[in-house]
Parts: C-alpha cells; structure tokens; sequence
C-alpha cells in the first residue's frame, strides 16, 4: 500500500462517523448533518429512517456484502468485473470486531 497512513485515518475517520450514528445522544446532530447533505428530503423522515436503521452502519466489510456490491455493480454495468475483496477492503486497518466479524 503506497500511504498505508491516509489509509489508516480513512477508517478511523469512518469508525468515529458511524460510532456518532449509532450513538442515540447524538440523534440531533446526526439529523442535522443529513438534512443538510439530503435537501428536499423532510428531516423529520430522515430522523425516523436513522433511527430505524443506524444499525447497518457498522465499519464491517464482510467477503459476502462486498461480493453482493460488486454483483449488483456488474449487472448494473457499471463495472465489467467484480473486484476482489482484499482489493477493496483495508483488512490491515479494521478494527478488531470487524476484523472478526468479517472472517465469518
């Protein structure tokens, strides 16, 4: 990997992110920051669908959900191959659970 520290700080970046989504004190903060980047969508839906749905965004990049992106990439034709996955996943940089989670 040519700058295995941008790497790094991209994966922190992302695990704090998704900590503050997943954490209901910061529900507000969350749905602000939506509205903003999600204009034209009513805030208050954007509310109930993150907390409905915080959940999924977990920084775990299983072999399974990465095929299944890159499946529906290719029939979408926007890419002629699926990519393999320790191509496209910083293994080296997950965090532990992740790392575990994605060895299932």
């Amino acid at each position: 990997m040519a700058h295995p520290d941008i790497a790094r700080r991209m994966v922190a970046t992302i695990v704090e992110a998704e900590s503050i989504i997943n954490d209901p004190a910061q529900i507000d903060r969350v749905t602000d920051i939506a509205a903003h980047s999600m204009q034209g969508i009513d805030p208050a839906a954007l509310r109930l669908y993150i907390e409905k749905y915080r959940q999924i965004y977990a920084p775990v990049a299983t072999p399974t959900a990465i095929a299944n992106v890159g499946e529906y990439l290719r029939l979408a034709h926007v890419i002629t191959q699926a990519p393999a996955y320790d191509r496209v996943v910083a293994t080296e940089f997950m965090p532990k659970a992740a790392a575990t989670a994605s060895a299932r």
